[in-house]
Parts: C-alpha cells; structure tokens; sequence
C-alpha cells in the first residue's frame, strides 16, 4: 500500500511541476519577515523558514486546488531529509533540469534511504525560479498537487534545499523532502 502510495504522490508531483512560466504566485500567501529569506542553499536561517512557512500552511489549511484541506500537525526538520534535499537541488542545477527524477535517475524514496533516512511515507515537491522561501512555498501552494503533498498529515518531518545557479536556465533549484519515518 505504501508504495503504490508514493508512486501516486509521485506522478501527481511530477504532473504538477512547472518553471517560473507555469507556477502562478498566491495572493496573500506566507511572505512575512521570518520567511522571506533568499535562497539560500544550507544555514540555520533558511531552516527556520522553511518550518515557519511550511507549519503556517499546515496550520492554516488552505484549499488546493478548491478542495478543502483541514489542519494538520507541524512538520520538524531532519537532517538526513535535509541531505537528500540538498543533493537534489545541486544536482537540478549542476545540470540545469527540474524533475524528480536525478541525473541518475533516482527518485526521492531512493535518495532519502541513500541518506539514512528510513521512511514509512515519503513525498517530493521541487521548484525553480523563486527568489525566497516564501515564494518558494506561494508557488507550491499554487499548485493543487504540491498543496496537497505539504498539507498531508502523513508526514512529520522534511527537509529543504535550493542552490543558485546563476547562469542556468531558472537561476534557482528548490528540492523539498516531506516524510514519516519508520516506528522506532
């Protein structure tokens, strides 16, 4: 069941993905002064951000896509999520390409247990172009299938990372790892 739950996430995410072009900003969004911080590819700072914007959505609920979302617990940051993340962003834009798919070819269950983090639930949003944790998240929440995927209450913990890459094809590569580990 869970792997047919990924491979749905999966497809979902992948059908949803959009550069700059396809993502449409959210009014009223989580832009505030805790979670405009700028790409940023690993510091305390952008960490915190990221559980700012990420627990004010799950907070707030708000409708992807006209569906009614209900609220659902906080989201804490892990560190081997945060690897996984981290290497999938630098990878998008090492080689200037958005999916989730790597270079390898590896998908995010792969990555994430290639980082040590062993998963019960495991899910994926990546993006490209936002300038700011913020609008990283608006854009997401933009998105039905990425709205969905960080409003699931089966996930507990995530880890973020976006690179720079200046000269590439969206300037910026977002990778955000949402999962529940294994019970102890």
């Amino acid at each position: 069941m869970q792997i047919r739950h990924t491979v749905v996430t999966l497809a979902l995410l992948l059908a949803a993905c959009a550069g700059p072009d396809g993502e449409r900003p959210v009014s009223g969004g989580t832009a505030g002064p805790s979670t405009a911080v700028a790409c940023q590819d690993d510091d305390d700072a952008f960490r915190q951000a990221m559980v700012a914007a990420l627990n004010a959505a799950r907070s707030r609920a708000p409708a992807c896509g006209g569906e009614s979302m209900e609220p659902v617990r906080g989201l804490e940051w892990s560190p081997a999520l945060g690897k996984a993340a981290r290497a999938h962003a630098r990878d998008m834009a090492g080689n200037d390409f958005l999916g989730h798919a790597g270079s390898d070819g590896r998908r995010v269950d792969r990555r994430a247990s290639d980082a040590g983090y062993e998963w019960r639930a495991i899910g994926e949003n990546v993006g490209a172009g936002a300038r700011n944790v913020a609008q990283a998240v608006d854009h997401w929440l933009g998105s039905p299938a990425h709205c969905r995927n960080m409003l699931n209450g089966d996930y507990g913990e995530f880890g973020a990372a976006c690179v720079r890459a200046p000269d590439s094809r969206y300037g910026t590569y977002w990778a955000l790892i949402l999962g529940e580990p294994q019970p102890e």
